[in-house]
C-alpha cells in the first residue's frame, strides 16, 4: 500500500516537471553554452554562426563541434548544423540574426595600363608614373631592390630581396620617380605586414627566386597608381621585346640611378640561354633570359626584384622578375629572370585575401 502511494507521488512530481519545462534533456557528457563565432569564408564574406561545443565524456570523439572550421559553402553549412541539432542534441535553439560586418569592397581599377605611351629606349629615364606599379624597397634607409604592385595588398619581388631581412624595417615607396623623393606624383610609403617566400627558393642556385610582400593596409589606387597584369599561363615570349625597369646602375660597378630607368631587351628561349656562357644546368625551367648575346643593354645590380614586361595592345604584363646574371651587359651573359607564369597558381593561392583588377585591354 505504501509502495503504491509513493509511486503515485513520483508520477505526479514527474508530470509537474514535464508541464513546467516541456521536455527533459538527457546529457551525454557535458554540454557547454553556445559559442558565437564569426567565421570568414571565401571572397571576404563574413558569416555569424551559433555552433554548440560538446564534451562527450571519455569518448574518442573528444571535443566535438565545428569550432574554428572554415565554412566555404553556405548551403553545406546549413546542412551540417541541421544534422547536428537533430541527430545529436535534440534540442530547440533560437535563431540569432547575423550582425556581421559588411564585406570589404574592392577598388575600381585597371591593371597594366600606363599613364604615358611607352617609349622604346635603352637605359633612358622613364616618364613620371609611366609604370605606376613599379616601386622601390628601402631597408634601414637604404634603397636596395624593387617590386611591382599586383593587386590591392601585395607586391611581387625576388626572394633574394627579402630573405633574411627584418620585415618590420622594410618600406615600400610607391609613386616615387626619383630616389630623393622629388619629381613624384601621389607618392606613398607602406609598411610590411607579412612576407611570403617560395618554400623551394635556393640561395645557391637562385631557383624559385620569387616572393610576395603583403603591406599593412591597401594600396591607394588614386593619383594614377595601379597594378600590373600578370602573364598568362603557358604563354611563350621568345623573340618578343621585354621592357625592364629599375633604379639600378646603368653599368657594372656604376652607381645606382637617381631616377627610374627603362631598357628594352629581346627575350631568349631557354635553349638559346643555355647555349651562352652560363653553365647549362644553371638555367632551369623556372627562369627565362633576356638580353643581347653580344652584350650591351641589360638589367644590373639595384634592379633586383623589378619587372620584365611584355606589352601588347597597350597592355603591360609582367613576365619576369629581375633575378641574377654575370656582370651587366657582358657579352655571352644575358640577364636571368624568374618566369612569372610558372607561379600563377602559387601567387593566386597566397593572395586569396586581396582584390585583383581587370583591364579592358588585357
Amino acid at each position: 500500500m505504501q509502495l503504491m502511494i509513493l509511486l503515485r507521488i513520483f508520477v505526479s512530481l514527474m508530470a509537474i516537471i514535464i508541464n513546467a519545462h516541456g521536455s527533459i534533456n538527457f546529457k551525454v557528457g557535458v554540454t557547454e553554452p553556445y559559442n558565437h563565432l564569426s567565421q570568414r569564408s571565401s571572397f571576404n564574406v563574413w558569416k555569424t554562426m551559433m555552433i554548440p561545443r560538446v564534451s562527450v565524456g571519455t569518448s574518442d570523439l573528444g571535443d566535438v563541434g565545428l569550432v574554428n572550421k572554415k565554412i566555404r559553402n553556405e548551403s553545406i553549412d546549413k546542412d551540417i548544423r541541421s544534422k547536428w541539432s537533430q541527430n545529436i542534441f535534440e534540442t530547440t535553439t533560437t535563431t540569432v540574426k547575423p550582425t556581421s560586418p559588411p564585406p570589404e569592397e574592392c577598388q575600381k581599377c585597371k591593371c597594366g595600363v600606363t599613364n604615358q605611351p611607352s617609349r622604346i629606349a635603352g637605359g633612358h629615364e622613364t616618364g613620371v608614373l609611366q609604370y605606376p606599379w613599379v616601386h622601390y624597397l628601402e631597408y634601414r634607409g637604404n634603397i636596395y631592390c624593387a617590386g611591382t604592385i599586383i593587386n590591392d595588398r601585395y607586391s611581387l619581388t625576388a626572394a633574394h630581396c627579402v630573405k633574411g631581412f627584418n620585415e618590420t624595417l622594410i618600406k615600400l615607396f610607391v609613386g616615387y620617380h626619383s630616389r630623393n623623393g622629388t619629381s613624384r606624383s601621389g607618392g606613398d610609403v607602406y609598411s610590411v605586414k607579412n612576407i611570403i617566400i617560395h618554400s623551394q627558393y635556393s640561395r645557391l642556385k637562385f631557383d624559385h627566386d620569387i616572393a610576395l610582400i603583403k603591406i599593412d593596409g591597401r594600396f591607394n589606387f588614386d593619383n594614377g597608381i595601379r597594378p600590373v597584369c600578370l602573364s598568362e599561363r603557358r604563354s611563350r615570349f621568345t623573340g618578343k621585346n621585354g621592357i625592364v625597369t629599375g633604379w639600378g646602375a646603368p653599368s657594372t660597378n656604376g652607381t645606382d640611378s637617381n631616377v627610374l630607368l627603362s631598357v628594352t631587351v629581346p627575350i631568349l628561349s631557354n635553349a638559346q640561354c643555355r647555349a651562352t656562357k652560363y653553365p647549362t644546368k644553371r638555367i632551369t625551367e623556372n627562369m627565362m633570359c633576356a638580353g643581347f648575346i653580344e652584350g650591351g643593354k641589360d638589367s644590373c645590380q639595384g634592379d633586383s626584384g623589378g619587372a620584365l614586361h611584355v606589352v601588347s595592345q597597350n597592355c603591360f604584363r609582367q613576365v619576369g622578375i629581375v633575378s641574377w646574371g654575370e656582370s651587366c651587359g657582358a657579352p655571352g651573359y644575358p640577364g636571368v629572370y624568374t618566369r612569372v607564369n610558372r607561379y600563377r597558381s602559387w601567387i593566386e593561392h597566397n593572395t586569396i585575401d586581396s582584390c585583383y583588377c581587370k583591364s579592358s585591354v588585357c
